[in-house]
């Protein structure tokens, strides 16, 4: 049904609205008065359906506006339907009442166009201008900005909220409440503004694609050539959509834009998609279109609505931000950390052991202000070391840029024991900590798995061929062992039969022969009684007469009776000795069928047996200290052809639990492999003890919403606008932030300015860290100064400190009277190249904004030149910094083909991107000089000082500072943003500062030359 939706005539939505609700769902509602009330708005035109909150990614609330009350809801967007589908909604006065619908109401915009008229409300918008933008099947994006406000003006004037409403969460207090709003306004003001540049940008038109190396196998990189485009906005880390051939939508990243030279409109773009697309999804020639990324308005205002709520971890920021009141101290013992740092070859000095210390015992918030050089980054990893080993806690690292964090995270990541992971894009990374990213962690951990679980299938696989191997063996080895089970059976009872019959017979020849021995004893006695008689009646004289006279008559006699009687005994003896040795040899016989016979087969059968089995008893060594299950097997001891069935039943056993073990790992290693598995996710959030990431970055991925920390530290923090340092501030109940407000500001964007102002909202905080604000509110005793530098020359320190930090900036004692490095360009470590005197020396205005200076690049690229030819000095330790894109490119561009196109990329940037890092030889081109009156702005953004501060404090042994002296010296505006008189952050300032540096040259800490004298120096013109 087509309709037109208003509310006393200031917001006008027309559109086709259809409206479905299934019979499921109205029963479901039926008892409700909500759902009458839902019905009769929808077929009426007296109400207003608008987006008050974008609540969280591809959700929102929606208020319905009734004539007796309102109606919220929470509605889901599906956005390859288009539709919106109502999850749950509840009256104002049953907040505490969720009706859930998962399926049943849908809204359908098929053609919506949003028109903004503001003729109460000129705050918004100036002159009672509108806004119109047609959307199919969506809604409007750059509208939502102005409805909203209109919504919040008619929420403050005209509805009355029920008095009956819960509120059941303590409400912030008013300092933390202003601050939440206006981070809030920052991040939704931000999200309109890039969203119109978008509808305004239009496309890019490109006419080619090719195929670029990208070491990453989840996402692909393409080159699109282009003819015309748009530096300004298609620029590197943006955010671009491509269109397929079939009309799908594929988001990119422009990682980087290519040139045939700096000076040169760009010929082609590099981009990364969010996932793998193959090449042919694209036409040959299409368009590229930027993209409206939701993500940091998202993830910066889920982050104010937990702070707001009192939901997120951070549960000081009440007591700090809003009554600026602390929580103070503890006293931990910590004698045993220091006594380990003060034994360091190299130990923490005062200032940094005492932000060690007071960093460890914060309770809640702990500020550490760190000029260039002064080891802020040692500082953290010792407060990371304590945090992780001795209290066991998980510890977030963050900053604004990714630089900061990866200089943290390489430095760390050498520490055994503490498990780094690393979230974000990886074409923003260093190469170094690229192998902490999750997705290379989870890659790594399922490649080893993927190893030891394949390792352990083929070695289950050989186990199992091998088994069944053995266990065809073993069934042929069991028929030999059946066969002489049955073999030794046989053999008891031919044992028992014909060995017990053998036996008696030789027990009655043996019974014999021991008669026959009695006979052979009784005979033998009466022999001796004979002879006994014999002897005694040869000794009577009665007989002897007798005997002599038949002696030889008796003596054969004797003899033949003798004779007769052996023989007769011998004869009787052989018989029955000859019958016992026949019973005798009759029971070896029986012996050697038996035991040489069927007991040596027996024999031969059972070593046959016991022998084959030896490779299966050796079979367990294999798998030994791989499954504890099967090692078991190594314990069973074929002592005997018995333990045969003992084994063949383990035998059958484990070879059908290594088969069950082989599925499971296959399976296993397929789901591992092959599907997405949340457990290894959980594996690796669950060990993580450290995590980097930017402060969008840590919360932009729903798969790391679970990571909870303990302690959040934020690098670089003096950089950081309120709505993102908000993001990792509010995800521990402790905070450590690292920062100097005296170096570059936050990047305040003209036009987000200048839209806050049309809208009321103040911009200190644009301008100003969120860092800077409570270094400024918060005591003493919540905040400290690291003293001491290690980076540059003395003499150029000290006048750093002098101007920016009151004389308390020192440098260490190996930093003095330093010799400089290049010794035929000047003996000082500091030195001054002034070009007031040239002619040429003004700049050029480059159109569409910015400045170069073609004699500051020439002296410049010289100076390089000089370097190199005269010395063997690294160029890898030179940095070359301008303030202006513009005059970097034209020295670029210039000192390309002395030293090649990698060499000057790594070598020559702009002041904003050098920040934090340093170089033997700083030199700085000022770049700035013109005809323009001293009393009129005429410097431009060089006037903010904190940016020089950053320049001059890049270099570890010498600065060389290029520029129009007079010129820069002499500047005498003074007016503030508004015209009014204004000393600080003004031109008039930057001269004074100026000034003090070439004095100090002057008075012989560094050395001033004019630029001619300069270059004969160089032995040129």
């Amino acid at each position: 049904m087509g309709k037109i939706i208003k509310l006393e005539n200031k917001v006008v939505i027309n559109g086709d609205l259809d409206f479905i609700m299934s019979k499921a769902a109205y029963k479901q509602m039926g008892s409700q008065s909500v759902m009458n009330n839902i019905a009769s708005f929808l077929s009426s035109n007296n109400g207003l359906l608008i987006s008050v909150r974008e609540d969280k990614l591809n959700s929102c609330l929606i208020k319905v506006y009734l004539p007796n009350g309102i109606i919220n809801c929470r509605i889901n967007l599906d956005k390859d339907k288009g539709a919106l589908m109502i999850t749950s909604f509840t009256e104002n006065t049953m907040d505490n009442t969720n009706i859930a619908l998962s399926r049943g109401v849908v809204f359908y915009f098929n053609r919506v166009t949003v028109k903004v008229t503001l003729e109460e409300i000129r705050r918004l918008y100036e002159n009672g201008s509108f806004s119109t933008h047609d959307v199919d099947r969506g809604f409007n994006q750059s509208g939502v900005i102005g409805i909203r406000k209109i919504l919040d003006y008619f929420h403050e004037n005209n509805i009355s909220e029920d008095n009956d409403i819960k509120h059941e969460k303590k409400e912030p207090d008013e300092e933390l409440k202003r601050m939440l709003d206006t981070a809030e306004h920052y991040s939704l003001l931000a999200y309109d503004l890039e969203s119109k540049k978008i509808i305004e940008s239009g496309k890019t038109a490109y006419f080619g694609i090719e195929s670029v190396e990208y070491d990453r196998n989840d996402r692909t990189a393409y080159r699109f050539n282009v003819f015309e485009m748009d530096e300004k906005l298609f620029k590197a880390k943006v955010q671009v959509a491509v269109e397929s051939r079939t009309g799908k939508i594929y988001s990119a990243e422009i990682t980087s834009v290519i040139k045939e030279d700096d000076e040169s409109p760009a010929v082609a773009v590099i981009l990364l998609f969010e996932k793998q697309v193959s090449i042919n999804e694209f036409e040959s020639s299409g368009f590229i279109s930027l993209s409206s990324s939701t993500v940091n308005r998202d993830v910066q205002c889920e982050a104010i609505k937990k702070l707001r709520s009192g939901e997120a971890n951070a549960k000081y920021m009440d007591d700090v931000i809003g009554k600026n009141n602390p929580s103070g101290f503890e006293n931990k013992d910590l004698s045993e950390v220091i006594n380990k740092l003060q034994a360091k070859k190299y130990p923490p000095n005062a200032s940094q052991m005492e932000a060690i210390k007071k960093g460890i015992n914060s309770k809640d918030v702990f500020l550490v202000m760190g000029p260039p050089g002064t080891g802020k980054t040692t500082v953290i990893l010792e407060w990371i070391k304590y945090f992780v080993f001795v209290e066991n806690k998980r510890v977030l690292v963050s900053s604004q840029n990714n630089k900061a964090v990866d200089n943290v995270l390489a430095r760390i990541a050498e520490e055994k024991g503490i498990d780094v992971i690393r979230i974000g894009s990886e074409s923003k990374m260093q190469s170094d900590v690229i192998p902490y990213m999750f997705e290379n962690k989870l890659a790594n951990l399922r490649n080893s798995i993927d190893e030891s679980t394949s390792d352990g299938i083929e070695t289950l696989n050989s186990l199992i061929i091998r088994w069944g191997n053995y266990k065809n063996r073993f069934d042929d080895i069991y028929d030999l062992y059946c066969e002489y089970k049955e073999r030794r059976k046989n053999f008891e009872v031919i044992v028992q039969k014909n060995l017990a019959r053998v036996y008696h017979d030789i027990k009655g020849i043996v019974r014999e022969i021991e008669e026959y021995r009695e006979d052979l004893r009784e005979l033998k006695e009466q022999i001796e009684i004979i002879f006994a008689k014999i002897k005694e009646y040869e000794s009577s004289d009665t007989f002897i007469k007798v005997i002599k006279f038949l002696p030889n008559c008796f003596r054969k006699l004797s003899i033949k009776r003798k004779a007769e009687l052996h023989s007769l005994l011998s004869k009787e003896y052989r018989r029955k000795n000859e019958k016992y040795e026949a019973k005798k040899q009759e029971f070896n016989d029986w012996c050697d069928k038996i035991f040489i016979g069927s007991y040596s087969a027996l024999y031969e059968l059972y070593h046959k047996c016991y022998y084959s089995s030896a490779d299966v008893a050796l079979m367990p060594s294999v798998i030994e200290n791989k499954w504890k299950y099967f090692y078991d097997l190594h314990n069973i001891a074929i002592e005997s052809v018995d333990d045969y069935e003992k084994v063949k039943s383990e035998l059958d056993s484990n070879m059908k639990k290594a088969v069950e073990l082989k599925n499971l790992l296959e399976k296993w290693h397929d789901n591992i492999i092959n599907t997405q598995n949340y457990a290894l996710n959980s594996l690796i959030l669950e060990n993580v003890n450290l995590v980097g990431a930017t402060c969008i970055g840590i919360n932009s991925q729903k798969r790391f919403a679970s990571l909870e920390f303990d302690v959040t530290i934020i690098d670089e923090a003096g950089q950081i606008q309120i709505h993102n340092a908000l993001v990792p501030m509010s995800v521990s109940n402790k905070l450590i932030m690292l920062g100097d407000h005296k170096q570059i500001p936050p990047q305040a964007d003209s036009e987000l300015m200048d839209l806050c102002d049309e809208n009321e909202i103040e911009t200190e905080l644009l301008e100003k860290s969120l860092f800077e604000k409570m270094y400024e509110m918060l005591p003493e005793s919540n905040k400290t100064m690291l003293d001491t530098q290690y980076r540059m020359p003395g003499e150029i320190a000290d006048v750093i400190s002098d101007w920016f930090y009151d004389g308390k900036y020192y440098s260490h004692e190996s930093k003095r009277n330093l010799k400089s490095p290049v010794p035929s360009l000047s003996s000082k470590p500091f030195l001054i190249i002034d070009t007031s005197v040239d002619k040429t020396r003004f700049e050029t205005k480059i159109e569409g904004g910015g400045c170069r200076n073609n004699l500051e690049a020439d002296v410049i690229r010289k100076t390089v030149e000089f370097i190199v030819d005269t010395t063997d000095y690294d160029i890898k330790e030179i940095g070359i910094i301008s303030a202006y894109s513009s005059q970097v490119a034209l020295i670029k561009k210039k000192l390309k083909k002395k030293i090649g196109e990698n060499e000057v990329k790594e070598m020559v940037a702009t002041l904003d991107s050098f920040q934090g890092q340093e170089r033997d030889i700083i030199i700085y081109s000022f770049t700035k000089s013109s005809k323009v009156s001293p009393r009129y702005k005429r410097i431009g953004f060089l006037k903010e000082l904190r940016r020089l501060n950053v320049a001059m404090s890049r270099c570890k042994k010498m600065l060389i500072l290029v520029g129009d002296m007079k010129f820069l010296r002499e500047c005498m505006n003074q007016s503030g943003p508004n015209g009014e008189n204004q000393y600080e952050k003004s031109e008039k300032q930057f001269s004074d500062f100026v000034t003090k540096v070439c004095e100090a040259a002057d008075k012989g800490y560094g050395e001033f030359i004019q630029v001619d004298s300069f270059l004969k120096k160089l032995g040129g013109e």
